[in-house]
């Protein structure tokens, strides 16, 4: 890894064009593009490398450029491209910073700027959440690095959090992915009326981690715009992830934000809805609530967790060793004494309805028993997959298996009890998730959501009213979105959403307000 990055270090030094070589001036940014193309994605995941297309760098620059700033910042600047994209507005006499923590992403930016003869643009290298930042921008333009708290050392992370707490008096959750520290970092260094326009992933806007950091950004700035882009569409070459760009301005005085769903990713697009006042709707933004959309969901009639617990399915640490087929079983000689019936994955499962003859009608080849021995002999065919398991997959290292084993279980033995009567997807694509009514009682895997109905609930009654197009419409706005139109409830989503008033006996046991 370090010699490829020297590699590409020397070829910046190398690099050479003539003026107006439009490799260099229709908008795209080559060498980012290059650096994606030759670091490995899990390095630059590491650091949260993704670089921003130009064409929406330039909107995000307009709109900073509308508050005339003497500087504009980017405090992670990978390739340089917001600030290329600042450099071919009409500037005026703002001075263009750009820093980051990577020393070959100051030499792209360099490269970059150099390549373009533009000027007044300066980067350096600097950690922005830890380093003292000389004077107050009062113009910040980010695309931050989206590096998850999975990546950051508890050494880091305390670096990190003990300065917001120092600096801030606030604890905010170690949960935290980057990218939302680099917006509140952007608040407290800027000077009162600066603008901000950042582009991250959406997911940040709607997780439970982010209310205090809602909370900070409500109480020192105002948020005048969102856009999301859509789900369906990848902003961000080699990054599965949505897109929101938020526009900010510090200190200004609380009041509606707009919302606006943008119809693609393109630059002109995004600068069409933002510029067009008839587009988008006006909302009160609470940090306790979502920001990445507007909920259509009933507002009255009961929540789904009135009337059912919503839980995840039983997680096994391997499904590829507990998991087995029919075919895999039978070849392997293990009796079925010693597996139970666990729902497929929603991909192979192309029935609303799971009876004894559906499963039966399954694919040999398709996963459908979950390894539940009851005795094990010390020789035979059981035992013998056991061990494979342990030599194979190394199990006793994965931490659901050592759960099981601090739990005085045996690593083997997971549990078999979530059989819900309806099920719902976990992860879904396209506009609906899908209600599955498990009727012969199938072991419900972590792919999937359990419902299981309070007592007095009518199962068939329940399952009716979760497949009514105002519920099933209502479902993604409550739900987290990824890229490629990808998106998934969590079960405090599920439970949240609103059932059609009437539609359901419910009863009078439960003493349930509608």
């Amino acid at each position: 890894m370090r010699s490829i990055r020297n590699a590409f270090s020397r070829t910046l030094l190398g690099l050479d064009d003539k003026i107006g070589n439009p490799a260099w001036t229709d908008g795209c940014d080559v060498i980012g593009s290059a650096y994606e193309r030759v670091i490995p994605g899990r390095d630059r995941r590491r650091l949260g490398q993704f670089f921003t297309p130009i064409d929406l760098g330039r909107v995000m620059a307009r709109w900073v450029l509308e508050g005339k700033p003497s500087q504009i910042l980017d405090p992670g600047c990978g390739s340089g491209s917001l600030l290329i994209a600042a450099a071919h507005e009409e500037m005026g006499e703002t001075r263009l910073v750009g820093l980051d923590v990577d020393p070959l992403a100051v030499e792209m930016a360099v490269a970059n700027v150099r390549l373009r003869r533009l000027e007044g643009v300066e980067f350096r290298t600097a950690d922005f959440l830890l380093d003292e930042i000389p004077g107050a921008p009062d113009g910040i333009i980010c695309n931050p690095p989206y590096t998850r708290h999975q990546e950051l050392s508890a050494r880091q992370k305390e670096a990190i959090y003990g300065g917001f707490r120092k600096r801030l008096g606030i604890d905010f959750s170690q949960l935290s992915s980057l990218h939302a520290l680099f917006l509140i970092r952007a608040i407290e260094i800027s000077s009162p009326g600066a603008r901000l326009a950042f582009i991250t992933p959406s997911h940040w806007l709607d997780k439970i981690y982010a209310v205090p950091i809602k909370e900070y950004v409500l109480a020192h700035a105002h948020v005048e715009t969102i856009v999301g882009i859509p789900a369906a569409e990848s902003v961000f070459e080699h990054a599965v992830t949505t897109a929101t760009i938020t526009f900010i301005t510090k200190g200004a005085k609380t009041k509606d934000t707009r919302l606006i769903q943008s119809s693609s990713g393109r630059g002109l697009d995004v600068h069409r809805a933002i510029t067009n006042r008839d587009v988008g709707q006006h909302v009160r933004l609470s940090s306790n609530k979502k920001w990445s959309r507007i909920p259509v969901s009933l507002s009255t009639g009961p929540r789904l967790g009135d009337l059912a617990k919503v839980r995840r399915g039983v997680a096994t640490g391997c499904n590829e060793f507990f998991v087995l087929s029919e075919g895999l079983r039978k070849e392997l000689g293990i009796a079925r004494c010693s597996v139970v019936a666990c729902l497929p994955s929603p991909k192979q499962l192309h029935s609303e309805l799971v009876t004894q003859e559906s499963l039966s009608a399954l694919p040999s080849s398709t996963r459908r028993w979950l390894l539940n021995p009851q005795k094990i002999r010390r020789e035979g065919p059981l035992a013998e997959y056991l061990d494979h398991g342990l030599d194979t997959y190394g199990l006793l290292d994965r931490r659901l298996v050592k759960d099981r084993v601090s739990a005085k279980r045996k690593w083997h033995q997971v549990n078999p009890n979530v059989r819900s009567p309806i099920v719902a997807t976990y992860i879904n694509r396209g506009p609906n998730a899908r209600f599955v009514r498990n009727q012969v009682g199938a072991v419900v895997l972590n792919n999937w959501l359990a419902i299981e109905p309070r007592p007095g609930v009518d199962v068939e009654a329940l399952f009716e009213v979760l497949n009514h197009p105002t519920v099933l419409k209502s479902l993604r706005q409550h739900a987290r979105e990824y890229g490629n139109d990808m998106w998934k409830l969590e079960p405090s989503e599920l439970s949240d959403i609103r059932l059609p008033t009437g539609s359901i006996l419910i009863p009078d046991t439960l003493n349930i307000k509608q």
